[in-house]
């Protein structure tokens, strides 16, 4: 089975729960992205999560971030948020595409992924082929 640290998790399920950007079409795939860019700005503000932009290199950020929301700039973050950084953290893709995405991110990192429904019920049946593809 397999061993890490002298322990047996052969049974061990990792399951990852990103912030992914999809959509059924490209545009709605950047409408996404910008809500996520949006998120980022408050979320990577914080010291506790801008560490993730730390292990990326960009601490500056998350320190740049931090000061804007000390002196109530709160309109500034989402700017701060490069498509550098969306393109490094966020998967992004249409329904078409995001399975294959999904799976070139994180098969050799967990077992299973967690996503969140489409907004709209007219999406249901291209979301479903996604849960089909990532099976």
């Amino acid at each position: 089975g397999a061993k890490r640290s002298g322990r047996n998790v052969e049974n061990v399920r990792i399951i990852a729960s990103p912030f992914v950007a999809t959509g059924a079409t490209a545009a709605a795939v950047k409408r996404e992205r910008e809500r996520i860019r949006e998120h980022f700005g408050f979320l990577y503000s914080t010291p506790q999560y801008a560490t993730t932009l730390e292990l990326h290199g960009w601490k500056d950020v998350g320190d740049h971030l931090h000061k804007l929301t000390r002196a109530g700039k709160w309109d500034e973050l989402t700017a701060q948020i490069s498509d550098e950084i969306l393109d490094a953290l966020v998967p992004s893709g249409t329904y078409a595409d995001i399975a294959t995405i999904l799976r070139d991110w994180f098969a050799d990192a967990c077992t299973g992924i967690a996503r969140r429904m489409p907004e709209s019920s007219k999406d249901d049946a291209a979301f479903e082929k996604v849960v089909t593809a990532l099976k």
